[in-house]
């Protein structure tokens, strides 16, 4: 071990190092030499051959091959918790994604790339399971979808990961950018932040703060360094070359502890750029389980700057001032000011909800001024406590806020309507609301 260095460079004064007759100094990229007819075909091919899977007479799988089994700029060492490619000559492109049907599966290979495919070889394998018949006829299970989506972005429009309607969960996804660029930071379209939007809430189930962070990754990937791992990985960055006119990175998440269920509706978006502002050309697949129908609808809403509806829902509120907000939300609408009434309570607040009497349980949504963080209060349905509704998140910027608190079936279930109790905690800050929602779940 050598202790001899303090500071950067002064290794090479330590040990007497020089260089005679130096050219150049500074960093470059070496490249190991491709044909480029040859790149050219390969590239055209993962991107042209698509991968289509039917379950049950339903397309649900429709994507690029590079893209499924996890890289969306060529042909690159992957390996993920459920797909991987082997990059190397004869290599096997694989992928361990648990895609149930009841009765009938139809696996294709569509070669749309204009190059022709020759020696493939192809293996599914299949295993019989009694219970998924039943789970995917009941809605305890979904059918296995990858769902594609490529082209130019739109300036001031958020690149879309998956729209989708019904129930379902999103496990992750493969995303191709290639920066249009040319000059400055190159990377700037990194800057963009991913935001979910789950079963028509206003407020963003998640929201992100820029693209190799959502890939669990910093500062451009650091620099365009390449990895792959079980859940998360950049397999793939070119740089003026290599197919890439300018700047392109190639990278996948995997979203097993954190996947996002939804009952009625998802909208999955990334930006481009810090505000929907870099040109460039994207291309993804996103992986999730789903199915059409819906298992989440919503049932009553109780308007509070609305005294009809405030007196059909039976509403008091102790300690309650009323007045109007204008602000906008965070997420999509942060540049959208919305203007409407709210209210704030110090003492208990209390309403009457119209449900579905078959519901498994019931969301409650609340629109309200998330000016003061951490509002906290127990809730409590036809008197009975069922938890404590605390909210850390505050902005005086974008004040407007859409959160949630789930009401277990326990205390909604068999029952048309529900009274609901809402007692703000001591010492918190007083309990903002605009709007109340009931979502029966299905």
């Amino acid at each position: 071990m050598d202790f001899a260095a303090a500071l950067p460079g002064d290794e090479e004064q330590a040990h007497g190092y020089t260089v005679r007759n130096q050219s150049w100094e500074g960093s470059r990229v070496y490249r190991y030499p491709v044909d480029p007819a040859e790149l050219t075909a390969s590239d055209a091919v993962l991107a042209g051959a698509r991968l289509r899977v039917t379950f049950d007479g339903q397309a649900t799988v429709d994507a690029p091959v590079g893209e499924f089994f996890g890289s969306g700029l060529g042909e690159y060492d992957t390996r993920t918790l459920f797909t991987s490619i082997d990059a190397t000559a004869d290599g096997w492109y694989t992928a361990w994604w648990a895609m149930p049907y009841a009765e009938s599966a139809t696996v294709e290979l569509v070669n749309g790339s204009g190059v022709p495919i020759t020696g493939a070889v192809v293996e599914v394998t299949s295993a019989p399971d009694r219970d998924v018949a039943a789970g995917l006829a009941s809605g305890s299970l979904g059918h296995f979808h990858a769902t594609h989506h490529s082209g130019p972005t739109t300036p001031d429009e958020s690149w879309s990961f998956l729209t989708a309607q019904g129930t379902g969960v999103f496990y992750g996804v493969t995303h191709a950018m290639r920066g249009n660029i040319p000059a400055g930071n190159r990377r700037n379209y990194l800057e963009g932040d991913e935001r979910v939007y789950v079963d028509g809430a206003r407020s963003p189930t998640v929201h992100g703060t820029g693209s190799e962070d959502f890939y669990e990754s910093g500062w451009y990937f650091r620099d365009g360094t390449t990895y792959t791992m079980p859940l998360a990985g950049n397999p793939a960055y070119e740089l003026d070359g290599d197919g890439c006119r300018y700047d392109c990175t190639g990278a996948y998440r995997l979203m097993v502890g954190d996947a996002v269920s939804f009952g009625s509706a998802l909208r999955f978006d990334i930006e481009h750029g810090p505000a929907d502002n870099e040109p460039a050309d994207y291309s993804s697949t996103a992986y999730w389980y789903g199915r059409s129908a819906a298992s989440l609808a919503e049932t009553d809403t109780v308007d509070l700057a609305d005294d009809a509806s405030r007196a059909g829902h039976g509403y008091r509120a102790e300690g309650e001032t009323r007045g109007t907000l204008g602000s906008t939300f965070e997420g999509v609408g942060d540049t959208a000011p919305v203007s409407r009434g709210a209210t704030s309570a110090t003492g208990p607040v209390s309403f009457t909800l119209a449900v579905d009497r078959s519901n498994a349980g019931v969301r409650l949504l609340r629109l309200g001024d998330q000016n003061e963080a951490y509002q906290r209060a127990t809730v409590y349905v036809n008197d009975k406590r069922v938890g404590e509704w605390l909210q850390p998140l505050g902005n005086q910027h974008s004040r407007w806020q859409e959160d949630s608190f789930e009401l277990p079936r326990s205390a909604t279930g068999g029952r048309s309507s529900i009274d609901v109790r809402i007692e703000p905690a001591s010492g918190s800050p007083a309990w903002s609301a605009a709007t109340y929602r009931a979502l029966s779940r299905g």
